[in-house]
């Protein structure tokens, strides 16, 4: 087997930008319920947007002289929360089913296809969180860049978010198939 340069979960980058993989702490939001404005604030958040889209809009600019292609209004992102909170299934303020220990090992090993474990990391100050694929959100650009910099924590490592990305792109694209009375 190919030996990888790759030797942990987490890498950390000079926030030139923002990349893949990024987790965020603290991240304020701003989403409509109904017809009023409302602000919340999430522990952690992934950028989930692909890093070759968020490479060409490091300054997200656009002007004469740039094709409207390389524009990316919004950023998608996704929640992670505390091991503790999944497994007593209280997160957003919405009671979620408990996750029993048999499940729970198979999200320790990212073997359910609901969730995504990562890992903790004491040197980074980071709790090992999950992230519950059905929940996620498409924030502005300049909002989150707004944030970025005093919100950065870590990034995960290239491959690990491409794992993320391709468990995520599969679980959205599932397709739910009815029970056949035969």
């Amino acid at each position: 087997m190919f030996n990888s340069n790759i030797n942990s979960f987490y890498v950390s980058h000079d926030k030139e930008r923002i990349c893949q993989g990024d987790i965020l702490q603290n991240f304020k939001i701003i989403y409509l319920e109904g017809e009023k404005l409302k602000e919340a604030y999430l522990p952690y958040v992934v950028v989930l947007s692909q890093d070759c889209d968020l490479c060409q809009c490091k300054d997200n600019k656009l002007d004469d002289k740039q094709s409207c292609h390389q524009y990316l209004p919004n950023i998608m992102i996704l929640p992670a929360f505390l091991t503790e909170e999944i497994r007593e299934g209280f997160y957003l303020n919405v009671k979620h089913t408990r996750i029993n220990s048999e499940q729970y090992k198979k999200i320790q090993q990212n073997k359910d296809e609901r969730y995504f474990l990562l890992k903790e990391d004491r040197e980074k100050s980071l709790n090992e969180l999950i992230i519950d694929f059905k929940i996620y959100y498409t924030i502005p650009y300049n909002d989150v860049k707004k944030q970025y910099n005093d919100k950065y924590l870590t990034t995960i490592n290239e491959l690990f978010r491409e794992n993320l990305s391709i468990r995520f792109s599969h679980y959205l694209s599932r397709i739910g198939l009815p029970e056949l009375n035969e």
